[in-house]
């Protein structure tokens, strides 16, 4: 999968101005790390009309929940009460043509205002995007603890290139 699906959803969704926040891997590498990631994170509010929004966005472009149907995701009450006992909870969708997979992250509920108020906003002539605060993008990487992060985590730390300098 090549950066220019990803950047070509990315396009979209601030076309769109879809309420997400851009995290994980794509998020890591505007950081300073250059791990190539296949897939797209983001923390999407769940408030019930962007919640709405996000998903017919995604029907739109060809997405299909993985492991789940759309009925069963549709009730953002139900996700919510679902994501609170945990840390993270991540739906994927996928698309097969061009392939790309997004996994939206329920973080302790939804948490997405505060997300979205730290963000930093990173724009230039095609797109807006709201990409997740560094420290909050360092913590949620150590959260998980997965080697894919640590390695983000020495990245984003010795580097100096960010877009929140």
């Amino acid at each position: 999968m090549g950066t220019d699906v990803i950047s070509e959803f990315l396009r979209i969704c601030s076309e769109q101005d879809l309420p997400v926040v851009l995290a994980g891997g794509v998020a890591a590498q505007l950081y300073g790390s250059r791990r190539v990631t296949m897939d797209v994170d983001l923390i999407p509010s769940l408030r019930g009309r962007d919640w709405k929004r996000i998903l017919e966005t995604l029907r739109a472009l060809g997405f299909s929940p993985v492991g789940a149907k759309w009925i069963e995701i549709e009730n953002v009450t139900r996700l919510i009460k679902w994501a609170r006992p945990r840390d993270v909870i991540s739906l994927r969708f996928r698309r097969e043509t061009p392939p790309l997979d997004v996994d939206l992250l329920l973080i302790e509920g939804d948490r997405y205002q505060e997300y979205a108020t730290r963000a930093v906003v990173a724009r230039d002539d095609a797109l807006t995007l709201r990409i997740l605060a560094r420290e909050d993008l360092l913590a949620m990487k150590r959260r998980a603890g997965r080697p894919q992060d640590l390695q983000d985590i020495d990245a984003m730390t010795d580097k100096d290139n960010s877009v929140d300098r």
